[in-house]
């Protein structure tokens, strides 16, 4: 049930950041608006593995255990990896939302039926 919670939360932030960048930037670009809303977080988290994977090539391999800077190098690249499979899932949310978003405000007929 918390997975499902941090699925649902995770999936939020992209969909209410590009909603509110759509309605309220139209003068944005759908590719800005994309980038803007689903770029933050996994930029974030990339940071700590870029630094985990410089810091065991960096290391001489005499401080090294069996095999500790391998799987270091290992787990950071794996984290990047998904972090940009989470990116490209929420760009690909975003880019619906802003679809959506725009075509609503736009293309929607006039109601107004006491012109």
């Amino acid at each position: 049930m918390l997975a499902l919670l941090f699925l649902m939360l995770g999936l939020a932030m992209p969909l209410a950041l590009a909603w509110s960048f759509a309605r309220f930037r139209p003068d944005w670009s759908k590719r800005k608006v994309v980038l803007w809303a689903s770029g933050p977080i996994p930029a974030i988290g990339a940071v700590p593995c870029l630094f985990v994977i410089i810091n065991a090539m960096t290391t001489p391999a005499d401080n090294c255990g069996v095999d500790a800077c391998g799987m270091a190098m290992a787990a950071g690249l794996a984290m990047l990896g998904l972090l940009a499979a989470i990116f490209v899932g929420w760009a690909i949310l975003a880019f619906v939302t802003v679809t959506v978003v725009r075509r609503g405000r736009s293309g929607a007929p006039d109601m107004d039926v006491f012109k």
